[in-house]
């Protein structure tokens, strides 16, 4: 009896120690402005490599949600700190992709996260990333044509 009683307190003890891991989620915050289309959805995700970055796939969160405003804050978690960068666009027809033109050039508002480089080319994911170690808010302006990047431009 005692030795049924010490393995179990040993095995759960195991369980407690080793079983868990003390992972600390850290809060991500993508503020998404720009918004001018009230009734599509807007598809955002955080990813943690250039390769799932560029290819849009293992988000480590995302969201699809129709915003109502011009903004719209949404939150989301990284499992600890590190380096992430974070990408979205609105579907404006409906078909849950992202549609592009000529060369790739997307037709459907885009917006990708610390957007400091002029878009001539895809953004990477070392163009965009950020660095979280606390709780951290990224604003991500919607951007489609020419013209809104250019004045997104002017005001960073």
């Amino acid at each position: 009896m005692k030795l049924n009683i010490f393995i179990t307190f040993f095995v759960l003890a195991s369980m407690c120690l080793f079983g868990q891991k003390n992972t600390v989620l850290k809060k991500v915050t993508l503020e998404v402005t720009n918004i001018n289309s009230f009734d599509t959805k807007l598809y955002v995700g955080i990813y943690a490599s250039e390769k799932d970055f560029k290819k849009k796939i293992n988000a480590i969160d995302s969201a699809i949600l129709v915003p109502k405003n011009k903004s719209i804050a949404i939150t989301m978690k990284v499992p600890k700190g590190g380096y992430y960068a974070a990408a979205g666009f609105q579907d404006l027809n409906g078909n849950g992709k992202l549609d592009t033109g000529v060369f790739g050039i997307p037709v459907e508002p885009v917006c990708v996260s610390d957007y400091n480089h002029k878009p001539k080319s895809p953004p990477t994911f070392k163009k965009s990333e950020f660095h979280v170690v606390n709780d951290t808010t990224i604003v991500m302006p919607l951007m489609s044509g020419k013209k809104e990047i250019e004045k997104i431009e002017k005001e960073l």
